[in-house]
């Protein structure tokens, strides 16, 4: 199983969905995809598998009994902000997409989905999740090592120090370093 497979195959995918069918036939398209798929069938049950999990992505029907799509969104978006949300719906309405566009929704798309569409938007969002992650991971990084350097100083000597150092640190060499303090 190709690298990109093996990832996609650790994805878990929240249908969210009145439609039985609609439900059925989406995961079948997902999981041939690689993805696991979980089901719920109102904005309630959804919500309700938030306390035990978190979906690495959420497909949203606007229009259910019970909750809307928009206020199960924003419930999700409030405990999950990172987790994309794309909303589906049969009714193509200007109105609802902005509003969803607004509170954070990562896509809108209309019944009946073009499946690939629909896994090119998946990959989409997924991927934009990684890179904003990343980013994240990156930032701590470097304000971890932002602080660090501005502990020891902003002198010559131990701007070369630092220089030595960040050419050693990477291998498995042991260093030792020393030296007067101050």
């Amino acid at each position: 199983m190709p690298a990109e497979e093996k990832r996609l195959g650790q994805r878990q995918i929240l249908v969210v969905d009145d439609d039985s069918d609609f439900r059925w036939a989406t995961a079948n398209v997902l999981k041939a995809a690689g993805y696991r798929v979980v089901h719920a069938a109102d904005g309630d049950e959804a919500l309700g598998f938030l306390e035990k999990d978190i979906p690495h992505l959420v497909l949203l029907d606007y229009r259910m009994p019970g909750l809307n799509g928009l206020e199960v969104a924003m419930a999700m978006k409030q405990r999950i902000p990172a987790v994309p949300v794309v909303m589906i719906t049969a009714y193509a309405e200007i109105d609802s997409a902005v509003a969803a566009m607004k509170m954070g929704v990562y896509d809108y798309v209309t019944k009946p989905v073009d499946n690939n569409d629909l896994l090119f938007t998946i990959r989409r969002a997924l991927e934009k999740q990684d890179l904003m992650e990343e980013v994240a991971r990156l930032r701590h990084i470097l304000s971890e090592r932002a602080s660090l350097y501005e502990m020891m100083g902003r002198s010559d000597p131990i701007k070369k120090l630092v220089r030595h150092l960040e050419k050693v640190a990477p291998t498995s060499f042991t260093v030792l370093i020393q030296g007067e303090s101050g």
